[in-house]
Order: C-alpha cells, then sequence, then structure tokens
C-alpha cells in the first residue's frame, strides 16, 4: 500500500514538474518574434516585422503572377514603414516597377537583386543608405535615380545590369565601392560624381560603352576599376 501510494505521489509530482515547465515556455515573450507578419492589399502580400524602434521593415513580397507595378504603403495598422530589409523583393520576377513611400529611410542588401523586369524604383529622397547587391542582375532597368541624401554606393549596387545606359551620381556621395556596375555593358555616361572621392576595385570592370565620366575630385581609384572599358575617353 505505501509503495503505491509513494509511485502515485511520484508522478503527480513529475505532472506538476511538465506543467511548470510548460507555463514557462507559453510566457516567453520572445515566441512572438517566430510569427511571420504579412498584410495584404488586394492580391499583394507583404511580408514584414517590427523593428526595435517600433516601425515597420519589409521583409517579403508576393503577388500577382502577371507583369505589375507594387506601391509600398507608407504604415501598416498604423505602424510606419521605414525599411525595405534584405533580399525583400528578391528575383521577383512579376514586378515592372516599385514605388517607395516617403517614410522609407533605408534599402538593405539585395533588395531588388534579379528582378528581370524591374524597370525602376521611385526611391524618395528620404532614403540615407542603399544596401549591397540591391540592383545585382536588374537586366530591364536603363536608368535608376539616387536619392540626393545618399552618401555611398554600395558594392554590387548595379552589377550586371545590361540594359543601364546612364547614371547620376548625387553630390553627397564620396565612395563607389566595389564592383558596383560591373558588367554594365550599356553604360555609356556617369553624371555627378562631383563629390566622390574614392572608386572602389572592379567598379567599372567590363563597362564596354562607358564613353565618359567625371573624376575631378576623386583621390583613390581601386585596381582594375576600369577594367576594359574600351570606349572610355582618356
Amino acid at each position: 500500500m505505501k509503495k503505491t501510494l509513494c509511485i502515485i505521489l511520484a508522478a503527480l509530482m513529475l505532472l506538476c514538474f511538465v506543467s511548470c515547465k510548460n507555463d514557462e515556455i507559453v510566457d516567453d515573450g520572445n515566441n512572438d518574434n517566430e510569427i511571420d507578419n504579412t498584410f495584404e492589399i488586394g492580391n499583394e502580400n507583404f511580408e514584414y516585422e517590427i523593428t526595435e524602434l517600433n516601425t515597420v521593415r519589409i521583409t517579403g513580397y508576393s503577388g500577382s503572377y502577371d507583369i505589375h507595378a507594387v506601391t509600398v504603403p507608407g504604415d501598416i495598422g498604423g505602424i510606419v514603414v521605414t525599411e525595405i530589409g534584405d533580399n525583400a523583393f528578391y528575383y521577383a520576377n512579376n514586378i515592372s516597377a516599385i514605388t517607395l513611400p516617403d517614410s522609407v529611410t533605408s534599402i538593405g542588401n539585395w533588395a531588388f537583386a534579379g528582378c528581370t523586369y524591374l524597370t525602376g524604383v521611385s526611391i524618395p529622397d528620404s532614403v540615407t543608405s542603399i544596401g549591397v547587391g540591391a540592383f545585382y542582375k536588374c537586366v530591364a532597368l536603363k536608368d535608376q535615380k539616387l536619392p540626393a541624401s545618399l552618401t555611398e554606393l554600395s558594392e554590387y549596387t548595379f552589377r550586371d545590369c545590361t540594359a543601364l545606359t546612364a547614371i547620376e551620381i548625387p553630390a553627397a556621395v564620396t565612395l563607389i565601392g566595389d564592383s558596383a556596375f560591373w558588367g554594365c555593358t550599356a553604360l555609356k555616361s556617369v553624371n555627378g560624381m562631383t563629390g566622390v572621392k574614392e572608386i572602389g576595385a572592379y567598379t567599372f570592370n567590363g563597362c564596354t560603352a562607358l564613353a565618359s565620366i567625371a573624376t575631378t575630385a576623386v583621390e583613390t581609384i581601386g585596381e582594375h576599376a576600369f577594367n576594359e572599358c574600351t570606349a572610355l575617353n582618356k
């Protein structure tokens, strides 16, 4: 009898312990971070997360299979959209144009990379940073206006944008990163450049149509920056 009672008490204690552990897991506030948030507008779905500053970062997108333009909302549920996150529109091959709201201040790495039908992104002057490879292999991009507030052009920003014919570098930009325009075979002119002090390695590598570029303010040019620029007037 005593042995049976001991077994029952031990079982009850074990159940109590498991229940307490489960309560600890349920109460863990970090679990909310594992939930994927989505915001729907018609047949468009924006994936997003709330930042530490209580703003919205767009992290992904899906929409109609037909080629279409996209307008990113300025807020979601009353919370302001301030960031286009890394890979947010990565290889979204159904998008022809994107308009960003004036609230956005940064564009992440590879944000629009591989968008083969993308002809342009309307970027407000509120944007101060554009990440690595943001327009990598956007082969339909013929020209792209950069925000006046931009101070640096990151590595691989326009690499292999084979339809890009001209670009205006804002006066505030002081650095053009490595391989930023590598393989832009249709690029004929680079304008602006008044504040650029450094051009990275392989920046214009393979830009065979490049015929003019102003480098009066440049102090440092990386290795092979103008490799295979056969049309460049020297």
